[in-house]
């Protein structure tokens, strides 16, 4: 990494004790700690074969091979531009998707009618007995239920049936009730499925957890990867829909996402507007998946193979969850651009500069993913010392004290 690019020197960023520096390369050598020293021996006694050293950068550093973008982003399918927003919806939710809803809505409310019999002959009330003389639903039905379910979100009430209460003037929607009978609404919500029942798999199958939504979910995947493409900045994250519902397979307890704590996990690749690809997290399978290393890595490919968004220049924008050395060297063989912010466990990031408050910039000895690590408020003892993980090229830091916060930053350009 090039100081010259940041546009500061290191007296400048060094000022003070909340300040950040780059460590000057001609004063590398003279900086560098007697452990920083045997870290620069290690890495030269393991040769140019031995992945995983940390190396401190001396002088200029070129870097690795600029990874240029290659593809034009922007929609693969151009409407009229008087179009309506309804026509770009329908892009999305297409006449498959509806007959899909239609058909398995349909099938699953004969199902219960079938296997209900002493039920509704007990409760001639229900509204089910409604739906046995209405008949089954349509492609515009299930239209128009969409359209107050979209709307419901915008117009918050306590229940359901508030929508359609007339009894209060000042709160009522008259919208909802010129639209759509409240009893048919509610026995739609009841029937709405998307796949057959009796072709659902054994618990203990992988296919089990996401069987109910899986062809509806993977409609809309393909339709969000085929319909755009990202720009050269895109990123991998997760995401929260809010859910709490009977799903405790699925559902997962995130207190940090404060607009949804419960709900479930989506894994997504977006650029700065667009979701070009998502994953329904459902949790692991097997040993393999359960190491952290493995299912981060394994996912992050998969994101961006589906769409094809490796060998395109893409510069990935991730968080420390995601980001290890391995990954790195993947994506930048697959001219795919990538930095993170890492954490300080040494999983990828070298260890810090004897200098409080400083960047520092070292990089893997095989010259391809550099690291810059930044220190902040380390209290009292800041020394680290840094040992082989068993049965693996990484270093692991050792933190003698404690600290406050600290950050990494790692970048494969």
């Amino acid at each position: 990494m090039d100081i010259e690019d940041e546009g500061l020197t290191s007296e400048e960023m060094c000022s003070s004790d909340d300040d950040i520096s780059f460590d000057d390369p001609d004063e590398t050598d003279s900086a560098l700690t007697d452990d920083d020293n045997a870290l620069v021996d290690e890495g030269a006694a393991a040769g140019d074969n031995a992945l995983g050293v940390w190396m401190n950068i001396v002088g200029e550093d070129p870097g690795p091979l600029n990874v240029e973008f290659t593809v034009n982003s922007g929609p693969r399918i151009h409407l009229a531009r008087d179009s309506d927003p309804i026509d770009y919806l329908q892009l999305f939710i297409t006449n498959f998707s509806l007959d899909k809803i239609v058909t398995e809505t349909n099938r699953y409310a004969q199902q219960w009618i079938e296997g209900h019999q002493d039920y509704l002959v007990q409760h001639p009330h229900s509204r089910v007995h409604s739906w046995i003389k209405q008949g089954t639903t349509n492609r515009a039905e299930i239209k128009a239920f969409l359209s107050l379910c979209i709307n419901s979100g915008l117009i918050k009430k306590s229940a359901i049936h508030h929508y359609w209460d007339s009894t209060n003037p000042s709160q009522a929607t008259p919208w909802f009730i010129e639209r759509f009978n409240r009893d048919r609404f509610q026995l739609l919500l009841k029937f709405l499925h998307f796949a057959d029942n009796e072709l659902q798999p054994d618990p203990n199958s992988p296919d089990y957890k996401l069987y109910k939504v899986k062809e509806i979910a993977d409609h809309f995947r393909n339709n969000f990867r085929n319909l755009y493409v990202p720009g050269e900045d895109i990123s991998v994250d997760e995401s929260m829909v809010g859910y709490r519902g009977k799903t405790p397979h699925l559902r997962q307890y995130m207190p940090l996402k404060h607009h949804a704590r419960f709900g479930i996990k989506i894994w997504c690749v977006c650029d700065s507007h667009y979701t070009v690809n998502f994953e329904i997290y459902k949790g692991a399978h097997n040993e393999a998946d359960r190491a952290k290393e493995n299912l981060t890595h394994n996912l992050v490919i998969r994101l961006l193979q589906e769409p094809r968004l490796l060998y395109s220049g893409h510069h990935v924008g991730m968080d420390n969850y995601f980001s290890s050395p391995k990954l790195f060297l993947e994506l930048y063989r697959a001219n795919t651009k990538q930095q993170a912010l890492s954490d300080p466990t040494g999983r990828v990031c070298p260890r810090q500069s004897s200098k409080k408050h400083c960047l520092t910039t070292q990089r893997l000895n095989d010259g391809r993913v550099p690291c810059c690590a930044q220190s902040t408020k380390m209290v009292e003892k800041d020394q680290f010392s840094c040992r082989r993980q068993p049965k693996e090229d990484l270093l692991i830091r050792e933190m003698q004290g404690g600290y406050e916060t600290q950050a990494c930053y790692c970048c494969n350009i």
